[in-house]
Protein backbone atom coordinates (compact mmCIF):
# COMPACT_ATOMS: atom_id res chain seq x y z
CA UNK A 1 0.00 0.00 0.00
CA UNK A 2 1.13 3.45 -0.22
CA UNK A 3 1.81 5.64 2.76
CA UNK A 4 3.67 8.93 3.67
CA UNK A 5 6.24 8.10 5.36
CA UNK A 6 9.16 10.26 7.38
CA UNK A 7 11.86 7.95 6.78
CA UNK A 8 14.78 9.96 8.56
CA UNK A 9 15.51 12.80 10.87
CA UNK A 10 16.04 16.13 8.89
CA UNK A 11 13.85 18.82 7.42
CA UNK A 12 11.78 17.25 4.20
CA UNK A 13 12.75 13.18 4.95
CA UNK A 14 9.12 12.54 3.98
CA UNK A 15 8.29 10.50 0.84
CA UNK A 16 5.09 8.66 -0.74
CA UNK A 17 6.28 5.02 -0.64
CA UNK A 18 5.14 1.81 -0.32
CA UNK A 19 4.60 -0.33 3.02
CA UNK A 20 3.36 -3.20 3.98
CA UNK A 21 -0.27 -3.47 4.96
CA UNK A 22 -0.05 -3.96 8.72
CA UNK A 23 -1.01 -7.21 10.70
CA UNK A 24 -2.69 -7.33 12.93
CA UNK A 25 -2.81 -8.68 16.62
CA UNK A 26 -5.21 -10.08 18.36
CA UNK A 27 -6.27 -6.86 20.05
CA UNK A 28 -6.22 -4.61 17.52
CA UNK A 29 -8.36 -4.12 13.94
CA UNK A 30 -7.49 -2.89 10.84
CA UNK A 31 -9.46 0.34 9.51
CA UNK A 32 -9.13 1.57 6.01
CA UNK A 33 -8.73 5.69 6.19
CA UNK A 34 -11.53 7.18 4.30
CA UNK A 35 -10.76 10.43 4.93
CA UNK A 36 -8.00 12.27 6.68
CA UNK A 37 -6.73 15.70 7.56
CA UNK A 38 -3.49 17.66 7.88
CA UNK A 39 -2.43 18.78 11.15
CA UNK A 40 0.21 21.36 12.32
CA UNK A 41 1.66 18.14 13.87
CA UNK A 42 2.57 16.89 10.46
CA UNK A 43 4.06 19.90 8.98
CA UNK A 44 6.10 20.37 12.31
CA UNK A 45 7.52 16.46 11.25
CA UNK A 46 8.12 17.18 7.92
CA UNK A 47 9.78 19.90 9.27
CA UNK A 48 11.59 18.39 11.51
CA UNK A 49 10.63 20.66 14.72
CA UNK A 50 9.00 17.17 16.40
CA UNK A 51 10.06 13.89 17.48
CA UNK A 52 9.45 10.68 16.00
CA UNK A 53 9.80 7.41 15.61
CA UNK A 54 11.92 6.52 12.61
CA UNK A 55 10.24 5.31 10.28
CA UNK A 56 6.64 6.42 10.85
CA UNK A 57 3.52 6.83 8.23
CA UNK A 58 2.20 10.57 9.61
CA UNK A 59 -1.45 11.13 10.16
CA UNK A 60 -3.71 11.23 13.13
CA UNK A 61 -6.92 12.99 12.36
CA UNK A 62 -9.20 10.58 10.37
CA UNK A 63 -11.90 8.40 9.53
CA UNK A 64 -12.34 4.93 8.44
CA UNK A 65 -14.19 1.40 8.29
CA UNK A 66 -12.97 -1.29 10.23
CA UNK A 67 -11.68 -4.08 7.68
CA UNK A 68 -10.63 -6.94 9.95
CA UNK A 69 -11.13 -7.40 13.61
CA UNK A 70 -8.45 -9.14 15.74
CA UNK A 71 -9.31 -12.66 17.45
CA UNK A 72 -9.85 -10.93 21.09
CA UNK A 73 -11.78 -7.97 19.88
CA UNK A 74 -15.17 -8.18 21.34
CA UNK A 75 -18.07 -4.94 20.19
CA UNK A 76 -16.55 -4.36 16.75
CA UNK A 77 -17.17 -5.54 13.47
CA UNK A 78 -16.02 -5.31 10.27
CA UNK A 79 -18.05 -2.32 8.68
CA UNK A 80 -17.95 -0.14 11.50
CA UNK A 81 -16.78 3.39 10.91
CA UNK A 82 -14.79 4.48 13.53
CA UNK A 83 -12.13 7.29 14.85
CA UNK A 84 -9.76 6.52 17.03
CA UNK A 85 -7.96 8.06 19.57
CA UNK A 86 -4.13 7.98 20.68
CA UNK A 87 -3.40 5.04 23.16
CA UNK A 88 -1.25 5.47 26.13
CA UNK A 89 -0.19 2.44 29.33
CA UNK A 90 -2.85 2.53 31.16
CA UNK A 91 -0.46 1.17 33.61
CA UNK A 92 1.99 4.27 35.09
CA UNK A 93 1.04 6.72 37.71
CA UNK A 94 0.31 9.61 34.87
CA UNK A 95 -2.29 6.87 33.46
CA UNK A 96 -3.46 6.36 36.90
CA UNK A 97 -4.12 9.81 37.62
CA UNK A 98 -6.75 10.23 34.81
CA UNK A 99 -4.27 12.12 32.40
CA UNK A 100 -3.36 9.50 29.31
CA UNK A 101 -3.04 12.56 27.30
CA UNK A 102 0.57 12.89 28.95
CA UNK A 103 1.00 9.62 29.52
CA UNK A 104 5.08 9.11 29.10
CA UNK A 105 4.69 5.82 27.22
CA UNK A 106 1.91 7.42 24.90
CA UNK A 107 1.92 5.69 21.55
CA UNK A 108 0.62 8.98 19.41
CA UNK A 109 -0.38 7.71 15.82
CA UNK A 110 1.15 9.49 13.48
CA UNK A 111 4.53 10.16 15.15
CA UNK A 112 4.90 7.17 17.16
CA UNK A 113 3.22 4.53 15.73
CA UNK A 114 1.92 4.15 12.08
CA UNK A 115 -0.69 6.71 11.39
CA UNK A 116 -3.23 7.28 8.43
CA UNK A 117 -1.64 8.70 5.47
CA UNK A 118 -2.22 5.26 4.16
CA UNK A 119 -4.59 3.22 3.10
CA UNK A 120 -4.92 1.11 6.26
CA UNK A 121 -4.14 1.67 10.01
CA UNK A 122 -3.79 -1.22 12.47
CA UNK A 123 -4.96 0.10 16.25
CA UNK A 124 -5.85 -1.53 19.60
CA UNK A 125 -9.79 -1.82 19.57
CA UNK A 126 -9.71 -0.07 22.98
CA UNK A 127 -9.03 3.35 21.48
CA UNK A 128 -11.90 3.66 19.14
CA UNK A 129 -15.07 5.60 18.86
CA UNK A 130 -17.70 4.76 16.86
CA UNK A 131 -19.15 7.24 14.43
CA UNK A 132 -22.90 7.84 15.24
CA UNK A 133 -24.82 7.73 11.61
CA UNK A 134 -26.01 11.21 11.27
CA UNK A 135 -22.22 12.11 10.80
CA UNK A 136 -20.83 11.99 7.77
CA UNK A 137 -16.75 10.63 7.41
CA UNK A 138 -15.63 14.08 6.71
CA UNK A 139 -17.19 15.77 9.35
CA UNK A 140 -15.60 12.70 11.80
CA UNK A 141 -12.28 13.20 10.84
CA UNK A 142 -12.13 16.25 12.46
CA UNK A 143 -13.08 14.65 16.17
CA UNK A 144 -9.25 14.83 17.13
CA UNK A 145 -8.89 18.78 16.64
CA UNK A 146 -12.57 18.92 17.69
CA UNK A 147 -11.62 17.00 20.91
CA UNK A 148 -8.15 19.00 21.78
CA UNK A 149 -10.32 21.91 22.38
CA UNK A 150 -12.57 20.82 23.99
CA UNK A 151 -9.51 19.25 26.60
CA UNK A 152 -8.28 22.80 26.19
CA UNK A 153 -11.50 23.83 27.46
CA UNK A 154 -12.45 22.19 30.10
CA UNK A 155 -9.01 21.66 31.89
CA UNK A 156 -7.41 25.66 30.91
CA UNK A 157 -10.81 27.03 30.53
CA UNK A 158 -12.63 29.00 33.65
CA UNK A 159 -16.16 28.41 32.61
CA UNK A 160 -18.40 29.30 35.20
CA UNK A 161 -22.02 29.42 35.77
CA UNK A 162 -23.40 32.26 33.47
CA UNK A 163 -20.25 32.82 31.29
CA UNK A 164 -21.56 33.10 27.54
CA UNK A 165 -19.40 31.01 24.95
CA UNK A 166 -20.97 28.64 22.43
CA UNK A 167 -21.66 25.06 22.43
CA UNK A 168 -20.18 23.03 19.34
CA UNK A 169 -21.28 19.29 17.97
CA UNK A 170 -21.07 17.87 14.73
CA UNK A 171 -24.49 17.28 12.74
CA UNK A 172 -24.38 15.49 9.41
CA UNK A 173 -22.46 17.86 7.02
CA UNK A 174 -21.88 20.81 9.14
CA UNK A 175 -21.20 21.55 12.57
CA UNK A 176 -23.88 23.44 14.97
CA UNK A 177 -22.57 26.20 16.45
CA UNK A 178 -25.21 27.85 19.13
CA UNK A 179 -24.25 30.60 20.87
CA UNK A 180 -25.51 30.71 24.69
CA UNK A 181 -25.08 30.97 28.31
CA UNK A 182 -23.38 27.78 30.23
CA UNK A 183 -25.53 27.03 33.01
CA UNK A 184 -24.90 24.25 35.78
CA UNK A 185 -27.20 22.32 33.65
CA UNK A 186 -26.10 22.81 30.48
CA UNK A 187 -26.30 25.59 27.77
CA UNK A 188 -29.27 27.95 28.44
CA UNK A 189 -30.83 30.41 25.91
CA UNK A 190 -28.77 29.18 22.80
CA UNK A 191 -30.26 29.92 19.28
CA UNK A 192 -29.53 28.00 16.28
CA UNK A 193 -26.78 29.24 13.97
CA UNK A 194 -24.86 26.28 11.35
CA UNK A 195 -21.99 27.23 9.72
Amino acid sequence: MRALVKYDRGVGKVKLTDVPVPEVSDDQVLIRAEIAGVCGTDVHIHQDRYETAIPVTLGHEFSGRIVQVGKRVDGWTIGHRVVAANYACGRCRVCLKGSPNTCPQKRAIGFRSDGCFAEFIAVPASVLHRIPDNVDDRTAALTEPLAVAVHATMTRGALNEGDTGCHIRPWGDRVDVRPGRFERRGWEGCRDRHQ
